[in-house]
């Protein structure tokens, strides 16, 4: 079953298009002194977070699965599966999406549209993602240590990428009002599917950046299959 997940945006381009609406908000936050990665991640590790990953790379607690594990390609269905699902589900509802009453009045229909278009990929994404783990944790010593730093990085720095994806709503109405200088009432359906389909966009973006954490898990998954072969 070929992957849906390149025809629908790169990583690059994704990453590039979130920049570019973002830019034109300017910064939603000051910039920080620290611009060391290494500096940035220090600061999303609290003393507890450090004592667990001290753990996990001294002492990864494997117990060997007795369920028959999936195939890499079986997760990789399921993953393409959850894309497909997304962007038919995204499509519909921006052609369902009517114009608001007043959409003179603010973002917040728009806001909470968008925000329930999320809900399903990032549900979606973190269900596959626990499973994942706990196959590879049953599988062997390493991969189980794997699977616990990944616990733990999706419970530090996925908390803060997290906010990061919760900020794309303040893009949003910031981009709205910026928008809102083209709006007139003589030409309000049209003024509304252009905008709609920016939001469409911001939404594809998003996709293939919910999905990273996975797909590593996943080319994991595959390079112990080609080993085991």
């Amino acid at each position: 079953m070929p992957s849906s997940r390149p025809e629908t945006m790169p990583l690059s381009a994704a990453a590039a298009r979130i920049t570019q609406l973002t830019g034109a908000m300017k910064a939603l936050v000051p910039r920080t002194a620290h611009t060391g990665f290494a500096d940035r991640l220090g600061e999303l590790f609290g003393i507890g977070n450090s004592m667990d990953l001290d753990l996990a790379l001294a002492a990864p607690q494997w117990t060997p699965s007795e369920s028959e594990p999936r195939s890499a390609s079986e997760w990789q269905q399921r993953l393409d599966q959850l894309c497909k699902e997304c962007q038919q589900q995204w499509r519909e509802a921006v052609a369902e999406f009517e114009l608001p009453e007043h959409p003179d009045r603010g973002s917040t229909p728009y806001q909470q549209f968008y925000v329930a278009q999320q809900r399903p990929l990032v549900v979606g994404a973190q269900q596959l993602r626990h499973g994942l783990r706990q196959q590879l944790a049953g599988q062997s010593e390493n991969l189980a240590q794997l699977a616990q730093l990944d616990e733990l990085f999706e419970q530090t720095v996925g908390h803060f990428s997290g906010r990061g994806f919760a900020a794309l709503g303040r893009v949003l109405k910031r981009r709205y009002q910026q928008q809102l200088e083209r709006y007139s009432e003589e030409r309000a359906e049209q003024w509304h599917r252009a905008w709609m389909r920016e939001v469409h966009l911001l939404l594809l973006a998003e996709l293939p950046l919910r999905i990273k954490p996975l797909e590593g898990l996943l080319d994991t998954l595959k390079d112990e299959e080609r080993s085991n072969a």
